[in-house]
């Protein structure tokens, strides 16, 4: 693969309760063929079109009936959704996504004050756990380009979090800042991709309702893309970062101070988390780059 042939397309989703940050991803080509056929659905659906000539399917619009969609009849909507969805299956994409339970972000916040008023922050945090996860679901060695929807308050957040980690001298980040190439913004309604990554929240904001089983969707998803991974920061993790960086100052250092091999030898001495609180994800340990070993079914 020539430089940067990987693009990555995202998107956030929140609510009151958990906030995600979501990444799918693939070969330029697989674009290309993938952009061909969700095309081809935009354009059998002439009621997308908006006033300046563009059609754009919304995941949330289509399954709640609301906005173009209004109208359209229920069963027609659940087998639209289906076929945008079994695009995204059948091209075998690869997706990511970070999710942070907001109930237990206090404890989080608190931990990471030293790294600076930026990473305090959810987005930039979910974006700082996402970057190096999407990096190694990747080849060794290839840079990938980030494209997100051209929103405001999402562009900001987004160049803080991506150019901080870029620019960051810790050597937790050291070992895959090489591997990010340039971040960029555009109107989603351009680009299928993004569209994508929109459909591909919206399935991780359903999955975050753990009281739920997990929708069929969703585990078709699972069985066609090449790769899946998921991480959940939830009040377990939380608890379980707090007493690394405990045990960090019990030795006279600071968990900023140390290397990645370090915290995770600390994380090691520690009980072990008990599965996961996000139903597929797994648990993470130690901090900023690290995710425990991804499961088989969440890798192939």
């Amino acid at each position: 693969m020539t430089a940067l042939d990987i693009r990555a397309y995202g998107d956030e989703s929140d609510s009151p309760r958990h906030f995600a940050l979501t990444c799918v991803f693939a070969p330029f080509g697989t674009w290309e063929l993938f952009g061909d056929d969700w095309s081809q659905l935009l354009q059998r659906e002439p009621y997308l079109t908006d006033a300046e000539g563009y059609r754009e399917f919304h995941a949330h619009d289509c399954v709640q009936g609301v906005g173009k969609f209004s109208g359209l009849d229920d069963g027609y909507r659940q087998r639209l959704y289906r076929e945008f969805a079994e695009v995204i299956q059948r091209h075998h994409l690869s997706a990511a996504a970070m999710v942070i339970d907001m109930e237990a972000w206090p404890t989080f916040a608190e931990i990471l004050k030293p790294l600076g008023p930026t990473f305090a922050k959810p987005w930039p945090f979910a974006l700082a756990q996402l970057l190096p996860l999407v990096v190694r679901l990747c080849p060794p060695g290839e840079r990938i380009a980030f494209l997100f929807d051209d929103q405001q308050e999402f562009k900001v957040k987004a160049y803080e979090g991506f150019h901080a980690l870029k620019c960051s001298q810790n050597p937790v980040t050291s070992a895959f800042r090489s591997q990010l190439g340039r971040i960029a913004f555009d109107d989603s309604r351009k680009y299928p991709a993004l569209q994508a990554a929109d459909l591909l929240g919206y399935e991780v904001r359903l999955r975050m309702r753990i009281e739920r089983v997990p929708r069929q969707s969703w585990a078709r998803t699972r069985e066609q893309m090449a790769r899946i991974a998921l991480g959940y920061f939830g009040r377990a993790v939380a608890d379980r970062w707090a007493a690394v960086a405990a045990t960090a100052a019990e030795g006279g250092k600071h968990w900023t101070q140390m290397s990645q091999e370090q915290l995770t030898e600390i994380a090691s001495g520690l009980p072990p988390l008990e599965g996961s609180e996000f139903g597929d994800a797994p648990p993470l340990d130690a901090f900023v780059t690290h995710v425990s070993d991804i499961p088989t079914a969440e890798r192939e």
